[in-house]
């Protein structure tokens, strides 16, 4: 399914507050059949491979130089199958490029099944373990082109957030992450519903004697405004007692998201 000319969009480190960072990984020329070079534009990273292999349902990365296959994914997999996942590939001297250090995440196949991709129905396999995934036959892992994209360091078994956000070829989409409107915008964020809208409190102010007891209620009222860069909700505040109703009155107070 690999073409010359096909372009996976990453982004990763993003947050609430930050888009993150993209980087883009495009494939060259088909050296063998089904073995690509492939080159990437964005942040600078250093990866140990050389080209991209497709063959039998499984995409391997592989190092030319220590002649070394390392499987990206494999869409062969059943329901129940355990897969190991790169997760390092150090070179413990990069002068004398001694052997790499490599470890590796277990993960299962909890679930195989299919989801329509721009009107295409593909095989989409769940991955869950040392960490969590998503493949989708004819694009890839959701998070990834290599897997040893996410970590944080060497030292660390950390992943960073990271995610495909397209897959294009031929100028289209084969893929585009939801949450985008095209391979580097995101869609713009939601002002969340606070969870207290319609939450109601009520009490009883006391007072020396039953007649003059005051009853009150509180309503969060879907209306926010954003002070500061805070969403804030109004109350409306209804005083009500034995023998009179008060008016309506609005809070002096708010819920802040």
């Amino acid at each position: 399914w690999m073409k010359s000319g096909m372009t996976w969009t990453q982004n990763w480190n993003y947050n609430e507050t930050s888009d993150g960072q993209f980087r883009q990984i495009t494939l060259g020329e088909e050296v063998r059949p089904g073995t690509f070079t492939f080159s990437w534009t964005g942040p600078k990273y250093w990866y140990p491979f050389d080209k991209l292999q497709d063959f039998n349902g499984k995409v391997y990365a592989i190092d030319e130089y220590f002649n070394n296959f390392e499987l990206c994914y494999d869409f062969t997999l059943q329901e129940g199958d355990n897969v190991e996942i790169l997760s390092l590939y150090d070179i413990e001297d990069p002068i004398d490029y001694s052997y790499p250090i490599r470890e590796y995440d277990t993960c299962t196949v909890s679930k195989v099944d299919s989801v329509e991709i721009n009107g295409v129905m593909r095989k989409r396999f769940t991955l869950t373990g040392d960490r969590d995934d998503v493949w989708i036959e004819g694009v890839g892992s959701l998070s990834h082109v290599f897997p040893i994209d996410e970590r944080e360091s060497t030292n660390s078994k950390v992943y960073n957030p990271s995610r495909i956000t397209c897959l294009r070829y031929d100028g289209k989409n084969i893929y585009l992450h939801p949450d985008f409107i095209d391979c580097t915008t995101p869609q713009a964020k939601k002002e969340p519903i606070c969870s207290w809208v319609g939450a109601v409190w009520s009490y009883c102010s006391y007072r020396d004697s039953p007649e003059s007891h005051s009853f009150f209620r509180y309503t969060v009222l879907d209306r926010p405004e954003v002070i500061d860069g805070l969403t804030y909700y109004p109350l409306v505040k209804y005083r009500t007692c034995e023998y009179q109703e008060g008016d309506e009155v609005e809070a002096t107070f708010r819920i802040r998201q």
